[in-house]
């Protein structure tokens, strides 16, 4: 063998280890990919089936409680993460995913909507009190102080302003029909694909 031909084969040798790297390193990557969106979507049906579960163990939904309440779902992590994961999950699995997270897409709205209803509410209240705060300082004193004390007797004790018993309902029933990940080989297949397993 001459030293080109020695050369030649060392280059070669060299050349075909770096693509077995290359390859070996590319699917490890993938492997992390799928390993770290099986995850998130593990982590985010955990959070989900938290959150109904404080909603559901209010044995009635207030105005305070759904106000106060964390938001459901503010980003899809499975409709970012279905394109690695479904070929692992299987079709049936898939369709149970995809349901959970319809129906907690479906809670979320009506959580919104009960919350934006609330907030005009209050802004709707803050604006007549200001209206009759308005008319009451054009008065003279007499008429103020007694404007004052219906004023304060009428408004300020009902504190009770609006209940949206429309999006309530739709929540209840919402909530109501959740079905839970937890315990379903979809959500056991998740969990052994992620670092979880």
């Amino acid at each position: 063998m001459t030293k080109f031909e020695i050369c030649s084969l060392i280059i070669n040798g060299l050349i075909a280890i770096a693509g077995f790297s290359a390859i070996f390193i590319y699917k490890a990557q993938k492997r992390d990919k799928i390993k770290t969106a099986a995850t998130i979507v593990i982590s985010q049906i955990d959070f989900i089936e938290n959150v109904i579960k404080d909603l559901r163990s209010n044995n009635v939904l207030t105005n305070e409680i759904v106000y106060r309440s964390r938001p459901i779902l503010d980003d899809n992590a499975w409709s970012q993460s279905k394109y690695l994961l479904s070929k692992r999950l299987g079709g049936d699995n898939v369709r149970l995913i995809e349901n959970f997270y319809a129906q907690a897409e479906d809670i979320e709205k009506s959580r919104r909507a009960i919350c934006h209803e609330l907030v005009v509410a209050w802004e709707h209240k803050d604006y007549i009190l200001q209206e009759h705060i308005a008319e009451i300082m054009s008065l003279t004193e007499e008429q103020r102080v007694k404007a004052l004390e219906e004023f304060n007797d009428q408004f300020e004790s009902n504190p009770k302003i609006f209940s949206p018993n429309l999006p309530i309902t739709i929540l209840v029933s919402n909530l109501s029909q959740f079905r839970y990940l937890l315990g379903t080989s979809a959500y056991e297949k998740l969990r052994k694909i992620s670092y979880h397993s």
